[in-house]
This record gives C-alpha cells, structure tokens and sequence, in this order.
C-alpha cells in the first residue's frame, strides 16, 4: 500500500473512533436483578421495571375519566398539580361533586359548595383518593410511603409471576 493512502486512512480510523459512543450501554433487565442486593433491592427493580411497562411517565401528566360502582372520575396530573374529581346522584336526586386537589377538598350539591365538617371531609377525600390511587397503579409504587419486598416467584395458572409485598 502506497504511503499517500495510509494517511487518510489513519485519520479515517481515528475520526471514527473518536465518533463512536463511549455511553455504556444500560442494563438489561436481568443484570439490573443481578445487582441487586437484597428484596428491597429486587422489589424496586421489579417496581421500575412495571411502571415502564405500564406508562411510564405518562402518569405524570395525564386527564383520565373512568366509571367506578356508578360514580363517575376525572383524574387530572400536570406539572405536579393535580385534581381528583367524583360526580354522582345521591338518593334525594340531587348531584354530588367531590373535589380533591392540591389545594384541598370541597363538595358541591347541584353547584353549591358545602360546608363539612372535618371528619366528613377527610372521609370523602379519601374515598376519592384511594380510587384514584388504585387506578392509577402502579404509578405510585414508588412513593416514599411505600415499603415494598420481593416474595420469591409463584405460579397462577401455569404462568411463573414475581411475588411482591408492598
């Protein structure tokens, strides 16, 4: 080989070089499992691994209506605000409205905000909370309040499944 074609040659191989991503690459799913050093550890992973399955960060931002035991549910997140909402008829005909946002919670009858007394208050606002919350799952599976550990496998009909303990 002529020595006028090593030069670009030389600079070919070295510009690539150069070019390639020097990134690693990230751990599959088994190997993070193999890092991990206790159910803790396993349980996180598997939690990561079901949000990413499940959404991802679309739980983040989000305007979802559902119907739950014929009470019908808005859930809107955005930019870490959020308003839980839960419509329905009571039984004297009137339509109920129970709100839950960052702000706090309120209840309309036919468009009139109503007084409540605390207990009331805590008790609605957490029975439209925990429907969101469930809802929702397993977005919130890695809230601090949430002490998860890995259970080993089991199987349900037929299919191999990791148990988790949250």
């Amino acid at each position: 080989m002529k020595i006028k074609y090593i030069f670009p040659l030389v600079a070919f191989l070295l510009l690539f070089w150069s070019c390639r991503n020097n990134t690693p690459e990230p751990l599959s799913f088994t190997e993070q499992l193999g890092t991990a050093t206790s159910n803790a550890d396993t349980a996180a992973i598997l939690i990561r691994r079901t949000i990413e399955r499940h959404g991802g960060t679309r739980y983040q931002n989000l305007d979802l209506k559902f119907v739950f035991r014929k009470h019908d549910y808005r859930a809107i997140r955005k930019d870490g605000r959020f308003v839980y909402s839960r419509e329905f008829t009571d039984d004297a005909g009137s339509k109920i409205k129970d709100v839950l946002s960052n702000e706090g919670f309120y209840r309309e009858a036919d468009g009139v905000r109503l007084t409540l007394t605390g207990k009331d208050s805590l008790a609605f606002a957490e029975s439209v909370n925990s429907v969101v919350y469930f809802i929702l799952q397993p977005a919130f599976l890695t809230d601090p309040a949430v002490r998860a550990s890995y259970l080993g496998t089991g199987k349900l009909k037929g299919e191999i499944y990791d148990k988790l303990k949250i």
